[in-house]
Parts: structure tokens; sequence; C-alpha cells
């Protein structure tokens, strides 16, 4: 009687023999690359861009050597964070200027429609908010003497129509220690339609004076007796 044995052993094939590379562990992703990365992205909300730039430097330290995947992800949330960084605080400080411009405009909107009794507290106020060399040239009285001067020659005013930036450019005072923006304001008058000029100085981020203003030319930094007696 025929007996059969087992088949003969065959080693199992490689995966070499077939041009395929050993499987090998794949490292797991750096958690602080990762959301360094995506921080980073998030950076126009401000802090998001600082938590973005220190988990970068965080990144790049846990997958240096090969520990963990992500170093790419780490590196580049670096510069991205600083640029998105930057832009949040532009925007921010264009958003605390309008907010300050805004202020000023109204302060002074509210003034030239007020009662003559009241220019006295209104000019202490646009006073107060006047840069360096705005103050020294023109005092609370010189301001208060130009809101009479404005009233005579123009009435009250009775509403805004409009608001440009000066089409004229630079103003025709050349500040120090700030950036001049000069803007129009338009307004209606009971005797007519005048534009009221206003140039602002912007010191810093978060600072922004009034450094002249103009009704049709007629200025409080022209001397008093000029502002006490329009044309």
């Amino acid at each position: 009687m025929t007996q059969f044995g087992p088949p003969p052993y065959e080693p199992p094939i490689s995966n070499v023999e077939y041009g395929y590379a050993p499987t090998l562990e794949r490292k797991p992703w750096s958690t602080a690359a990762i959301s360094a990365f995506v921080l980073s992205i998030l950076g126009c909300l401000g802090i998001t861009a600082l938590l973005g730039l220190v988990l970068g430097v965080v990144g790049i330290v846990r997958t240096s050597g090969g520990k963990r995947r992500g170093m790419g992800l780490a590196i580049a949330a670096i510069p991205i964070s600083l640029i998105t960084g930057v832009l949040s605080l532009c925007v921010l400080a264009g958003f605390i200027s309008y907010q300050k411009m805004t202020s000023i405009t109204i302060k002074l909107s509210e003034a030239l429609k007020a009662g003559s009794s009241d220019f006295g507290q209104a000019a202490s106020e646009l006073h107060s908010q006047g840069s360096e060399d705005f103050r020294a040239a023109v005092s609370e009285k010189q301001l208060e003497d130009w809101f009479s001067a404005v009233r005579e020659k123009h009435g009250t005013l009775v509403e805004i129509t409009g608001a440009e930036g000066d089409q004229a450019g630079t103003p025709d005072i050349k500040p120090s220690g700030g950036f001049p923006i000069p803007f129009v304001i338009k307004g209606k008058f009971v005797n007519g339609p005048a534009s009221v000029r206003v140039v602002l100085l912007w010191q810093g981020w978060n600072v922004m004076t009034i450094d002249d203003l103009e009704v049709d030319g007629l200025s409080p930094r022209q001397s008093k007796n000029d502002v006490a007696k329009p044309d």
C-alpha cells in the first residue's frame, strides 16, 4: 500500500523577491505640530497666533530625530503665526483708530449742532483730545471763539450729508511725531452746505489726536481776532 507523506516544506515568498520593501512601523503624528499649524492658520484671531508660535517650537522639539511625524507642519507654523499675528494687530489698530475717529466726529458734529451756551464745554472736551502741537497753538478760549465764528457764518449744523478722504492729500499743517490723517465731513448748515475738514494725528496703534479743524477754511489755529471776525 502506497503511503503519502507530508508535502516538502517550502519557505514563504519574500516581499523582496517581488520588489517590495519590508513594511516599517510608522511613527505617530505629533499633536503639538498639528495643533501649531491649525492655530497659525487661525492667527488672525490674535491669541491663536501666539499659541501657534509656541506650539510650533514645541512641535519641532518633539519631532526632531524622527521620534514623531509632523516636523514640516511645526516649521511652517512659525512663519505663518508671525504673519497672521502681525495682520491681526493691524486689524485691531485699524478698528481702534476707526472708533476714535468716529468718536471725535460725533463730538464735533454735536458741538456744531449745540447752542452757544454749550460751546465752552465742547471746546474743553475737544481741546483735551488735541495733539501737543494743537493744544500749544490753540487755547480752549480760541476753540470756543471758533465755534462762535462758525455759527455766525454758517449757522447751526443740521445734518452730516457725507464724509470722505481729503482730496487735497497732505494737510497744510505738517505735524511732527505722528502720521496725519485728513478727511472731510460734508455738512448741511442753516445757511447752506459747508465742508468740515478734520486732521487727525495717528501717533500709535491706539493713540489718535486732533491736529486741526476747519470749516470752509476757517480754523481755530488762526489768531483770535481772525477767528472772532470771519469774512
